[in-house]
């Protein structure tokens, strides 16, 4: 004969045989968790910024934030002390949410406590945070067909962030791109030239950054 049993939960079962209402044999069952049914859902190697939050999302059934451990370590620094992760459950999902502290690559197990099981490795490298200063200041005026330039000077930004993630918004609502040019190294030069008059709006946004709006009056 062959007993088949599926268990729903973690735990020990104790199995009871009967043969025409007598117990004849009794074996106690110790179910554990199945790797298997641990699924990380998001990229196992991610960026982030030194001081600003990262989270990774893993789905866990019948887990609590309890029965996981994770702890970031700072693999570049091997003298940097293990560095604090928030477990919690979110949605049924088990969010780990963590702040990196310093530059450098991170990494981290994350496991279930007495059962020996790694659901999953991740890797996390943390850069230090970019900054803008706009040297022409947040607002200017400007002519129709004649270009205007902003001047910036920018720490941990590269000229392929700013091509990225600078646009113009004119005031018929339509947004368009812009010229961005790299003088010398930390400061950079965006340059639009606008076609219609009224208030044009150059908008920068990068990550890790609240956006930056640039208003530019064109008469």
């Amino acid at each position: 004969y062959i007993i088949i049993f599926n268990p729903d939960q973690v735990g020990i079962f104790l199995l009871e045989i009967f043969v025409y209402n007598h117990k004849r044999h009794e074996l106690q069952v110790q179910v554990d968790h199945n790797p298997d049914q641990f699924v990380y859902n998001g990229p196992r190697t991610m960026s982030g910024y030194v001081g600003c939050e990262v989270k990774f999302y893993i789905s866990c059934p019948g887990v609590t934030s309890e029965q996981l451990r994770a702890a970031f370590k700072l693999v570049t620094n091997k003298n940097q002390p293990v560095e604090k992760t928030i477990i919690e459950i979110e949605n049924d999902m088990v969010l780990l949410r963590f702040t990196p502290s310093m530059p450098g690559k991170y990494e981290t197990a994350v496991e279930v406590l007495g059962h020996g099981i790694v659901v999953e490795s991740l890797t996390l490298t943390a850069h230090v945070l970019p900054s803008i200063k706009v040297l022409n200041g947040p607002a200017g005026t400007g002519n129709v067909s004649v270009p205007y330039h902003w001047h910036l000077n920018c720490t941990n930004v590269t000229i392929e962030q700013l091509r990225k993630n600078t646009l113009m918004k004119i005031p018929n609502g339509e947004v368009h791109g812009v010229t961005v040019l790299q003088e010398k190294e930390g400061l950079f030069k965006i340059t639009f030239v606008p076609y219609s008059r009224g208030n044009h709006v150059l908008k920068l946004e990068l990550p890790g950054l609240q956006p930056n709006y640039l208003n530019l009056q064109v008469v």
